[in-house]
């Protein structure tokens, strides 16, 4: 029984001419080729060379099945050692998959927690620190490069608080990363308790199934066996010249080209979690050289007359929670809009959804004439935000763009695009008539990510989703950076962004560096407003110095007022 059903209503033809397309050039087989001239079919050498470097995930459903017995044998060692606790230090590709393991499936009874840190806001670093009993906490220190700052930095933080209890703190580390970075020199040197060696050809959004997802599932109690079978099982069928993988890719990479471009997510209880690594997927890959796919995630479902024409809606559900979306599907369906149903049986098919939108992913770069295995504007931000941290070894601090409105609440910088207005009120209202058809709105935090900042964010994207129809997007930073951030600053300029930033008291310094947590999240969030600036987006940034919610209700109601 086929577990992806798509409807795409009037965009029917362009599916079919994109088949056409597909089976004319020999699509699937090239890429089990590995041909990187199927996205490069003009590109340099050295771009080709680069794509088949990145093209190990194909066969990383087999791969991870030869790893299975010694990831289990590992698990029973380190429950044995006393361990209760395991906390991921990384960002990206290394850091989304666990999270979305840990929130599908939980701790099994006998197996260790998870905790992800991929902020580096000061009050979430310290969280994670007074939430653990670190002498019963394994760290895993999870980066490709083995030189990524947030996870350096996390790194420097746990082992310098573990030094003062324990004499053997590399005990409580293990490395996941590729062969020779400077990570597997560290763990060496710091005499970590163990290091895993990543395949070096699979991009870091596409590491799920390899020690980057796999050492993590173990160590929480996943059923590695069902998950990598799921998953071998979509690889086997994405070899089909027209699979239901090759198929969704070719229907995400048609409707784009014809304006629907929003990816829009409504996911079942049992997989919401799942959305955040697609997120990432999707649109870190698609993102660049004025094109790309928005994975739209976490929104509001509404009805079918308050969405534009630039959407596709994906449902993923397991079997026995169908019913959640049996109204709104029918209803969309009427519409008109085009529409993909993912049916599950049980959760360890989360292993086949991996495996579909990574093959569905690449596919769709091809249709679209990008390479989806680079992401150049994700080091364009992390380069500014270098340079900030440059400037503040000089100077002592980082410097801030010149506000164009300030009070004891809140001060607001913009772009040129946006920055106009000689008054407050007359900002919002010049904003309103800036809006674009077929535009989206990011709404990009960089605060401590809590259940109560979350509530307050939603607040805010949903005026921006029902007074203007806009597709919508949440992200906190700075992990957003590694997954839609790449899209922001690539595609065809659709995007109003706005950044909420908020002044911390905090100097929680960075063990053996010479800058404290604060410092580096002020850097990124600056490097990101430069980077989009240099790339004519329509941005704002509200940085908060009173209450969190209290001020930004009191934005809410000047929109309210001014739209």
């Amino acid at each position: 029984m086929p577990t992806q059903q798509l409807n795409l209503g009037n965009s029917k033809e362009q599916l079919e001419s994109a088949k056409e397309h597909w089976q004319k050039i020999n699509g699937t087989a090239r890429i089990w080729e590995k041909d990187a001239s199927l996205w490069l079919p003009e590109g340099t050498p050295e771009e080709r060379q680069a794509i088949e470097e990145r093209l190990g995930w194909l066969r990383s459903p087999e791969e991870g099945e030869k790893l299975k017995e010694s990831l289990e044998s590992f698990t029973q060692e380190v429950v044995a050692a006393g361990f209760q606790d395991v906390v991921l230090l990384g960002m990206g590709g290394s850091s989304l998959a666990p999270e979305v393991l840990m929130n599908v499936f939980g701790k099994k009874p006998g197996f260790l927690s998870l905790t992800v840190l991929d902020s580096t806001c000061p009050d979430s670093v310290e969280q994670v620190h007074r939430g653990k009993n670190l002498r019963q906490t394994l760290f895993l220190v999870s980066s490709k490069s083995g030189s990524t700052i947030e996870t350096m930095s996390f790194f420097h933080y746990f082992f310098h608080q573990l030094e003062g209890q324990t004499g053997n703190p590399g005990s409580h580390f293990v490395a996941i990363t590729d062969p020779g970075s400077s990570l597997e020199k560290l763990a060496q040197e710091r005499k970590f308790r163990k290091t895993f060696l990543a395949p070096p050809d699979v991009g870091g959004r596409y590491s799920v199934l390899t020690y980057f997802g796999l050492v993590p599932a173990a160590l929480i109690g996943c059923d590695l066996g069902a998950i990598l079978a799921s998953a071998k099982k979509q690889a086997s069928a994405s070899q089909e010249v027209l699979g239901e993988s090759i198929e969704l890719g070719l229907a995400m990479g048609a409707l784009a080209k014809i304006g629907k471009n929003k990816l829009t997510f409504c996911l079942s209880p049992s997989f919401q979690a799942i959305g955040v690594w697609i997120e990432q997927l999707i649109a870190e890959s698609t993102g660049k050289h004025g094109k790309g796919v928005l994975p739209v995630v976490g929104e509001k479902l509404l009805s079918s007359r308050q969405y534009q024409d630039d959407r596709c809606f994906v449902f993923i559900y397991l079997e026995e929670e169908n019913s959640h979306f049996k109204e709104q599907i029918e209803d969309l369906t009427a519409a008109g809009h085009p529409i993909v149903m993912i049916s599950l049986s049980d959760k360890t098919d989360i292993g086949q959804e991996f495996f579909r939108w990574e093959m569905a992913t690449a596919v769709s770069g091809a249709i679209l004439g990008i390479d989806p295995f680079d992401q150049p504007d994700v080091e364009l931000a992390k380069k500014k935000a270098r340079r900030l941290m440059e400037e503040y070894e000089v100077s002592g601090e980082i410097p801030q763009e010149t506000p164009l409105f300030s009070n004891s609440d809140y001060e607001i910088c913009a772009t040129k695009e946006l920055s106009s207005a000689t008054e407050e009120e007359a900002l919002w209202k010049d904003l309103r008539e800036k809006i674009r058809p077929h535009d989206y709105f990011a709404l990009m935090a960089y605060v401590d990510q809590t259940s109560a900042s979350e509530v307050q964010l939603e607040k805010l994207r949903t005026f921006w989703q029902n007074q203007c129809s806009l597709a919508t997007t949440l992200g906190f930073g700075p992990r957003f950076l590694h997954s839609t951030g790449q899209l922001h600053k690539g595609d065809s300029n659709q995007g109003i962004f706005l950044q909420i930033t908020q002044a911390s008291s905090k100097k929680l310094p960075v063990p053996s560096q010479t800058y404290t947590f604060d410092v580096l999240i002020n850097a990124q969030f600056q490097g990101d407003y430069q980077a989009l600036e240099e790339k004519g987006r329509r941005v704002l940034r509200i940085h908060l110095k009173g209450d969190f919610t209290a001020t930004l209700d009191k934005i809410l109601s000047q929109w309210e007022n001014a739209f």
